[in-house]
């Protein structure tokens, strides 16, 4: 712990792998490849999950390029040859750019269905990740624009009260200041949430 509170980590320790997020990558780029290819299947139907696919690998990104810096980008599902397993660091402005396209087909295709719950990536919690995306890398006036998606929004706002502020982390579907929430239970999920 020490490591991570004073930013020393070295490679040695298991926290600074990127193994859990080339992980979720992986079937990222399989979703995106995979989905759009079953049979008798309308895009209506997997627009949601092709969404979330691009909206968790940039989230995955994003997080990755900020406690990492440059990194390889892979957005192509593996084959399995071992022929091209190398991929090296891209340029920071390439993992900004693949994080930005990734929102743009995140939200593209939750324009086409949207999942409709606070327990999925949607339109919402990608315009959101825009914002906080163009904040972080000081695109100030592009994070003001993005922001206008949510004033007036028809279905968010801040709570007021006791009463409301507690369903933020009782019931956050039923919340509404709540864009997003990962789901998690300890019987199910264990101590991995």
């Amino acid at each position: 712990n020490n490591e991570i509170y004073m930013n020393a980590l070295m490679s040695n320790n298991g926290d600074a792998k990127w193994e859990s997020f080339y992980y979720t990558i992986t079937r990222c780029n399989t979703g995106i490849a995979k989905y759009p290819t079953i049979p008798s299947i309308l895009e209506a139907e997997y627009a949601p999950y092709v969404g979330q696919c691009y909206g968790m690998r940039a989230y995955m990104y994003f997080w990755a390029t900020r406690v990492w810096g440059r990194l390889p980008l892979v957005t192509e599902e593996w084959g399995g040859s071992l022929d091209n397993i190398y991929v090296g660091r891209s340029s920071l402005e390439e993992v900004k750019a693949q994080i930005l396209s990734d929102i743009t087909e995140a939200i593209r295709y939750f324009t086409i269905s949207d999942p409709g719950s606070k327990y999925y990536l949607g339109e919402d919690a990608m315009r959101a990740l825009l914002v906080e995306v163009y904040m972080w890398y000081g695109d100030y006036q592009e994070a003001l624009d993005a922001s206008e998606y949510f004033v007036g929004h028809n279905s968010l706002e801040l709570v007021q009260g006791e009463e409301e502020w507690k369903r933020i982390f009782t019931n956050p579907e039923s919340s509404k200041e709540v864009i997003f929430s990962m789901a998690w239970d300890y019987e199910t999920d264990g101590a991995l949430g």
